[in-house]
């Protein structure tokens, strides 16, 4: 069995993130705590809403993570883990995140064609790195299955 590496979301984004769904929690519960009179139903509604939407982005933000193995890269982004062999992967590059801000992400290019952005974003130099990384590790397990060992 080979080493296993785990990639999870860095501090710069991982900080801020946790702030911005401890605020809308804190909002939820402020005006969960008001009294019915005040708010009203369609209050009590917004104020579940944003309590749950904070629950929800804290538990995306927390669970995000790339685990890289012998057999597999998995990732687990958006509360869904999926997997890629490495047979699958054909190569990997630095491409946009999807989601908010202006993130660099791993890009797998997978052999059928498609590509997959895997949840490892940060700058670029940081992506590039990884990129670096994961190269490594795939290239040391190639290694391990051939008999070859590496110093």
């Amino acid at each position: 069995m080979g080493v296993i590496r785990r990639y999870r979301v860095p501090a710069g984004q991982l900080v801020p993130a946790l702030i911005g769904a401890a605020l809308f929690l804190l909002v939820g519960l402020g005006g969960l705590g008001q009294p019915w009179s005040q708010i009203g139903a369609g209050g009590v509604v917004v104020a579940f809403l944003a309590a749950g939407a904070g629950v929800v982005a804290a538990a995306i933000v927390l669970t995000t993570q790339v685990t890289l193995s012998p057999a597999e890269i998995s990732y687990r982004s958006n509360l869904r883990r999926r997997t890629i062999p490495w047979a699958s992967a054909a190569s990997f590059r630095v491409g946009r995140a999807r989601s908010w801000g202006n993130w660099s992400c791993v890009v797998v290019d997978v052999r059928d064609g498609g590509e997959v952005r895997i949840p490892v974003a940060g700058s670029r130099k940081y992506v590039e790195r990884v990129i670096g990384e994961i190269e490594a590790y795939r290239a040391g397990i190639g290694a391990g299955a051939s008999g070859v060992t590496s110093r």
